[in-house]
């Protein structure tokens, strides 16, 4: 798929961006299903369209269609800008491909929609002037190109099926992460490895489409293993699933198919979103098969991320995903799902880090009033919260309180001590909203598939939030994910700092 230079241009600097927090008409149109959303702001003087802004959610045919369309009305008279159509804004675009046109239909919709509010603010039937308005056809938005992130899994696998069946052009592709051979791991039970990804190349060949293979392998160990080691070591408790998603499978996978022409990508992820017209703002939702719900490792997902992602299989259960997998004779209908952590083998997470980084120096473990108990192995061997296999015995259970990074000292305490009322959560993203101004009541998990905690989310003054518990919360471990919730939608989460 080939743009021309003036595409490309308004893609990159659209003109007119924003929004008319007094427009005088304000009109939207599009399909929340594919993610082209266009709405258009006017505003009005004697007739005439003295200022025009945009907001668009969509491809980038979609936001050059809008940003050149809003050069060509103002100034114009109403009577003259409603002349504009969608042949000429292709025409001024130097052209779209035939899957795009759609594109400029849109444009052309959104202006005479925003005219057409402008008309009925005053009191003016718009008939005679727009003519009836209907939802622009979008049928060809059924055709949008669609790159599937395909991890070898059933899940991902069965996306590519239900997407060709309604009507999109699928292509696969697959991260290649890492070798099993350079971390240890055998070639069962983890995503990414050399053998996923020729599981995933023959499902693509058995479904008759494309397939790629990225390597995203030095991004892999800056961004997921790196900081994987670096916070264990600074007394934190990593979460590499979120840190994948936020930086590989949502920010380098999707650049690479916007560079490669496509409009979306799919993922099998269990979550779903939803597009809310009233505050023009995609959403984020629960996957109704809670044991599978993935939407807590999803949170840091941007409003444009959202809007070029589908999930095809988020509101399916398992059972149903691997019926038609075998229906299909898909190789992987039967494969196990991956574990949480695909490079770290057996589980060994302190294992794993001191092949790395070396022994981990021994020190002190006490109580909370300085009580000396015994020695530790090194920090990184214990978690907030942990009973047993700490090597001491005491009158009663104890648990690992917290970690003086400091001092090298393991601190810890009975069990009402592992309990706290609040933390603060930073590098925070919000989804129904850009920044949060006062306090709100939801709920929140500091830990996947958690049970919800009631709670009150307040701003601080340096971006923060600060996150007050109704009941006392057990194990709040540093460098896990918060992740607020509103019944089934999701709110936004940070890191526990």
């Amino acid at each position: 798929m080939i743009y021309s230079e003036k595409v490309m241009d308004h893609f990159a600097h659209p003109r007119n961006v924003g929004e008319i927090e007094d427009a005088d008409g304000v009109g939207e149109v599009g399909n929340a299903k594919c993610g082209d959303i266009m709405k258009m702001y006017i505003k009005v003087n004697d007739g005439v369209i003295t200022d025009v802004k945009f907001k668009t959610f969509g491809c980038g045919a979609a936001v050059a269609t809008s940003s050149i369309a809003t050069e060509m009305i103002k100034g114009k008279k109403l009577e003259d800008a409603l002349k504009l159509t969608n042949k000429a804004v292709v025409e001024a675009l130097d052209g779209l491909p035939p899957a795009k046109l759609h594109c400029s239909v849109l444009a052309e919709e959104a202006m005479k929609a925003a005219v057409s509010d402008y008309y009925k603010r005053q009191g003016i039937d718009p008939t005679p002037f727009v003519g009836k308005q209907s939802a622009p056809d979008c049928e060809n938005c059924n055709a949008d190109r669609v790159l599937v992130a395909m991890s070898g899994g059933v899940d991902s696998s069965v996306s590519v099926k239900l997407l060709l069946d309604e009507g999109y052009d699928v292509a696969g592709a697959t991260m290649r992460l890492y070798s099993n051979e350079d971390i240890g791991l055998d070639k069962t039970r983890t995503c990414c490895s050399l053998n996923d990804v020729e599981d995933a190349r023959f499902v693509a060949f058995k479904l008759g489409i494309d397939f790629h293979v990225f390597n995203f392998s030095d991004d892999f160990k800056h961004y997921v293993i790196d900081n994987f080691v670096d916070t264990y070591l600074a007394g934190g408790t990593p979460n590499p699933c979120i840190e994948c998603n936020k930086h590989l499978k949502f920010a380098k996978f999707y650049e690479r198919a916007k560079l490669l022409g496509f409009d979306h990508i799919a993922t099998g992820h269990y979550a779903a979103r939803e597009y809310d017209g009233n505050s023009g703002r995609w959403l984020l939702k629960r996957s109704p098969d809670r044991s599978k719900d993935q939407s807590y490792v999803l949170y840091s997902m941007t409003q444009e991320q959202l809007a070029h992602t589908l999930f095809p299989v988020g509101e399916m259960h398992k059972d149903k995903i691997r019926d038609i997998a075998e229906e299909n004779k898909l190789i992987n209908a039967d494969k196990p799902d991956s574990q949480d952590i695909c490079f770290i083998p057996d589980g060994d997470y302190a294992g794993f880090i001191t092949k790395r980084c070396g022994e981990q120096q021994s020190g002190d473990i006490v109580l909370s009033d300085g009580t000396k108990l015994g020695k530790h192995k090194g920090l990184i061997h214990y978690t907030i919260g942990q009973r047993k296999g700490v090597g001491i015995s005491y009158s009663e259970p104890l648990f690992v309180v917290t970690k003086d990074m400091e001092h090298n000292r393991l601190i810890m305490g009975k069990a009402d001590e592992v309990y706290s009322d609040s933390l603060v959560a930073g590098d925070v993203n919000f989804i129904p909203f850009d920044t949060l101004t006062e306090p709100i009541t939801c709920t929140a998990q500091t830990r996947y598939h958690q049970k919800d905690a009631e709670c009150t989310v307040s701003p601080m003054n340096d971006g923060k939030v600060l996150v007050t518990f109704k009941e006392p919360h057990k194990a709040i471990s540093k460098g896990q994910a918060v992740v607020f919730y509103d019944g089934e939608y999701v709110i936004g989460g940070g890191t526990i700092l």
